[in-house]
């Protein structure tokens, strides 16, 4: 076990190790000619994870490619996931558009990023982001192709792409849906409709049956979610012994070489960052940039050269899909949008996933909108922010109820057990004019 690999009990299978491994492998056959793999990867999440999923059964030469993947997060399983309120400080990393540094705990699962006028959570794990999203898959409508896209996608019928890729990462409607639904059907005037999401209904010999805890955001910690890890992952490990991945190593920038690429890599973890400073050198024949929307082009970005010249294009036109949450408080069916610590539940008591439906105005309006839930380890945070929203809204409107003297018993100011049940937790996403720049602020000069 290297220095950077976490302890890891015993009975499990895993697939990673830290990325210390792969350092001391390298720093043994520092003459090699023979580049490091095949194909090298960065980054685990959507598009690392197909990319792997593909290319394991790919052969050349008549021999199996090897793949390495660079993951700067951590390798979780079931139970690891923070489960509690308490739990969530260790797994928080979190950067500032005005600061050089990013904050928190570098490797940790949680990845917020807040700039001037964008806020956004981006998951930091082996699996990237499909290990705390809802994992809903809703097919865009081709009308939004017809914009600036590449030719090859304006007009043209993609429902065959989609049909692989429900398949690929397991998309189907719940058959059971928990009252959070029913909730936005009301709301919609009985509009609402399932979305498909990438979660296990029904046990097998990989998933376990959803249990209904609410808890999809934070992890799920009963092995029912189909997060890329333990699916297109695994199946690419097993598909190749070839495959490799290295969790906690975050890279740097990367360059060409005559025979490939090289990418510059160091550790995730603060400790082994101060302790083990100077970048590895990984080397590959070919090299795929798979570490989503902002690390992509943030290591692009520090990688243009001479040698590597990048397009004027990259970071320009930047998306956030026009999403927004928003809360509708205390309305008149119940909810049951907010998870409440108690675990295995019934989908007639239990939360449900994060996502279970959706209402879809697209066609005319542009938009739609999808209920949520709040998961447990962070219920107080939901409870006390808009149950403050809620009073200042409050505030200016004329009360004319009869004031009683003494203690008051049920203070409407206070947190409303009632008030939370009947509060449904709404994303609204519509297109916005993906006229957004990404800018790399804290630029170092070419020379270090």
């Amino acid at each position: 076990m290297s220095e950077s690999e976490p302890s890891r009990p015993r009975g499990r299978h895993w697939l990673s190790v830290g990325f210390g491994d792969l350092a001391v492998r390298i720093s043994e056959k520092a003459d090699a000619v023979e580049p490091d793999f095949d194909v090298l990867i960065i980054g685990s999440g959507y598009g690392g994870s197909i990319a792997a999923h593909q290319l394991a059964n790919y052969a050349e030469g008549g021999r199996p490619l090897s793949i390495g993947i660079l993951e700067r997060g951590q390798e979780y399983t079931e139970g690891e996931f923070p489960a509690e309120p308490g739990d969530l400080p260790p797994h928080v990393r979190f950067a500032f558009s005005e600061s050089e540094r990013a904050m928190g705990v570098l490797d940790g699962l949680f990845d917020f990023r807040f700039g001037p006028d964008v806020a956004s959570l981006v998951g930091n794990g082996l699996g990237g982001g499909s290990l705390i999203n809802a994992g809903v898959m809703i097919r865009p409508l081709q009308k939004v192709f017809n914009g600036d896209w590449p030719a090859n996608l304006r007009g043209g019928e993609l429902s065959d792409a989609f049909d692989v890729c429900e398949k690929l990462l397991g998309a189907a409607p719940l058959e059971d849906l928990p009252q959070k639904f029913h909730a936005l059907n009301a709301l919609s005037g009985g509009k609402a409709k399932p979305a498909h999401v990438t979660i296990a209904t029904t046990a097998d010999d990989r998933f376990n049956a959803c249990n209904y805890c609410g808890n999809c955001a934070t992890g799920c910690n009963f092995g029912a979610k189909r997060s890329l890890d333990v699916q297109l992952l695994a199946d690419a490990r097993e598909a190749n012994d070839k495959v490799e991945i290295f969790t906690g190593a975050a890279v740097e920038r990367i360059e060409r070489t005559d025979g490939g690429w090289i990418a510059h890599t160091g550790y995730t973890e603060a400790g082994m960052r101060a302790r083990y400073p100077d970048t590895i050198r990984v080397t590959a024949r070919r090299l795929i940039i798979a570490a989503g929307t902002y690390g992509s082009t943030e290591l692009l970005m520090k990688s243009a050269s001479d040698d590597l010249e990048l397009s004027p294009a990259l970071g320009e036109r930047f998306s956030t899909n026009g999403d927004m949450l928003a809360v509708s408080y205390d309305h008149d069916s119940k909810a049951h949008a907010v998870a409440d610590g108690a675990g295995a539940r019934t989908t007639t008591d239990g939360v449900g996933p994060t996502i279970t439906g959706v209402f879809d105005d697209r066609e005319e309006n542009d938009f739609l909108i999808e209920e949520m839930n709040v998961p447990w380890p962070i219920r107080g945070l939901f409870e006390e922010v808009y149950t403050t929203a809620n009073t200042l809204a409050d505030l200016a409107e004329f009360n004319g109820e009869t004031h009683r003297a003494g203690f008051v018993s049920d203070d409407p100011y206070a947190v409303n057990e009632r008030a939370i049940e009947h509060s449904s937790v709404l994303a609204v996403m519509g297109l916005d004019d993906a006229k957004g720049k990404l800018v790399l602020k804290h630029r170092k000069p070419k020379s270090e």
